[in-house]
């Protein structure tokens, strides 16, 4: 292959990343794999990350490429990204998070097995920080998605994707999204311009609707080994769309994009009535829930009502 095409595009897109992305890119440049560019795409950034990738650039051993400012907004970033990467592969690569060593190499080798292959991805492991661990929402997120690959039934390390849209627990048995961040997945050039991009309707599982789309075109490939390490902390969007009724609105949209798409035949019953219980959510009944429980739940608490409780047990005989 010539030395102009590379065979992946490690892609790393940025917004006001200067509290660990020295950490980020020294896994980039610490990879084994060497048929690689360095994509860079700043949406902004305020707080030193330019020079960061300023100087980055100036030394990495890889050719490093740094895109043309694209529009405001995280999705448009890594669609701006996929658009100016040049690779066989794209792999993204989160300002936060780290790459095992031999990340970019074995998921190359397993994809390169096999053309049907659209994406493989990996187990990643929590990176956790002092600011973390105090905040409420990082530590449910860590509760609830530490091993977000144990969410399947059945996972090989390659299936048709569209069994794995077919698994009885899609939605509902264990985190919603069973395959991970953009951090620990290598994703087909050739699949991504079958599926397109990233849709810009999304915000919090905007990489899992891309992931779905890509299930139901081709073949998955995994490796059984933490070959990333997503970083969780305050300041990131997650934790930024974390309101409930956000959340509601993301998932409503998010059933209203799956229920019309193509692959929406492998689904089970089940999952397609969960998906379609999304979708009719009406957000307005949403909020004036959401503001009646927030008094109700203070309620509760000073009157020492557990969560398992009704209110008719503060006349009963209670159970210590």
């Amino acid at each position: 292959m010539s030395a102009s095409v590379p065979a992946v595009s490690l892609c790393i897109p940025t917004y006001n990343g200067a509290s660990y992305l020295g950490a980020t890119l020294a896994s980039a440049e610490a990879q084994d794999f060497d048929d690689l560019e360095i994509v860079l795409s700043d949406s902004g950034s305020t707080d030193g990350t330019l020079e960061i990738l300023d100087s980055f650039k100036s030394q990495s051993r890889f050719p490093v490429r740094r895109l043309p400012p694209p529009g405001p907004g995280m999705v448009v970033n890594w669609n701006h990204c996929i658009d100016r990467a040049s690779g066989r592969y794209l792999k993204f690569l989160f300002q936060d998070d780290i790459l095992a060593p031999d990340c970019v190499s074995r998921m190359v080798a397993l994809a390169d097995e096999d053309p049907s292959i659209g994406m493989v991805f990996s187990p990643r492991e929590l990176l956790m920080d002092d600011d973390a661990r105090r905040h409420p929402f990082c530590c449910k997120m860590e509760q609830e998605s530490g091993h977000v690959h144990r969410g399947w039934k059945r996972l090989d390390r390659l299936q048709a994707g569209r069994l794995l849209l077919a698994d009885p627990g899609l939605v509902t048995h264990g985190p919603l999204n069973k395959i991970g961040e953009p951090s620990n997945v290598l994703l087909r050039r050739d699949t991504l311009k079958r599926v397109g991009n990233f849709n810009p309707r999304l915000r919090q599982v905007v990489d899992l609707e891309m992931w779905w789309r890509i299930m139901g075109q081709s073949n998955v490939g995994f490796i059984d080994a933490p070959l990333a390490s997503f970083r969780v902390h305050p300041q990131q969007m997650s934790v930024a769309n974390s309101d409930p009724l956000s959340v509601i609105a993301e998932l409503k949209r998010f059933a209203e994009v799956v229920l019309d798409a193509d692959y929406a035949s492998a689904f089970t019953e089940t999952t397609r009535n969960e998906l379609q219980r999304w979708r009719r959510k009406n957000l307005a009944m949403q909020y004036l829930y959401l503001q009646y429980r927030k008094p109700v739940h203070w309620l509760r608490a000073q009157v020492g009502l557990r969560e398992s409780e009704s209110w008719k047990s503060l006349f009963t005989q209670r159970s210590p």
